[in-house]
């Protein structure tokens, strides 16, 4: 959360930069070679502010193309979803040793392949799933707010479970956390005096 409100608090004095494509690219690669650099302090977390306000960039340069970009990964979900199971799942561990693979392309193939499964819940009859996904939307503050459980469930599945399959940790870290986050948000949100600091 602090990272994102960093990154607001560089991108709207520059916004200018968003709408001009010339200069949205150029700062792209400026943003990649800072990263390789590596010369930005982790004071203020100012190495991890870089490294994610080039997604962040991303992200408003592919906004006025949102129609596409859903049409496309909707028409080709196989493709998009095969991609994200095989470099993002199996292959993950491979891929750490290949730097711009693992750190820009890995993240945006996981994307788009999210975005696809996203795409054809919608389209299906699966009500309790789309509402459940509507539902992650709707406190996706809070699901930000409450990533503590991560390290606690991690924890749990590495060194208690002894599980050494780093794509079952992954799913099981991921279906656990969800778990988690959900009933903490139940909770909370039935609470007067916390919805406030939760930002309900």
């Amino acid at each position: 959360m602090y990272v994102m409100f960093v990154m607001f608090l560089i991108v709207i004095p520059f916004r200018f930069v968003i709408k001009n494509k010339k200069l949205l690219f150029i700062t792209a690669i400026i943003l990649i070679g800072v990263y390789y650099l590596d010369f930005m302090p982790t004071l203020f977390k100012l190495d991890t502010v870089f490294y994610f306000l080039f997604f962040f960039l991303l992200g408003y340069a592919l906004h006025d193309h949102w129609a596409f970009l859903k049409w496309f990964c909707l028409k080709y979900w196989y493709v998009t979803i095969s991609v994200l199971v095989l470099f993002n799942l199996i292959l993950i561990i491979p891929f750490e040793k290949i730097s711009f693979i693992y750190r820009f392309l890995l993240p945006i193939t996981g994307s788009l392949g999210c975005l696809s499964v996203a795409s054809l819940l919608e389209k299906t009859d699966s009500s309790k799933i789309v509402q459940y996904v509507e539902y992650c939307g709707k406190y996706s503050l809070q699901f930000y707010l409450f990533t503590f459980c991560y390290p606690i469930i991690r924890w749990g599945i590495v060194s208690v479970a002894h599980v050494t399959n780093p794509v079952l940790i992954l799913l099981s870290v991921f279906v656990l956390q969800l778990i988690a986050i959900t009933i903490i948000v139940e909770i909370t949100r039935r609470i007067k005096f916390l919805k406030v600091p939760c930002g309900y």
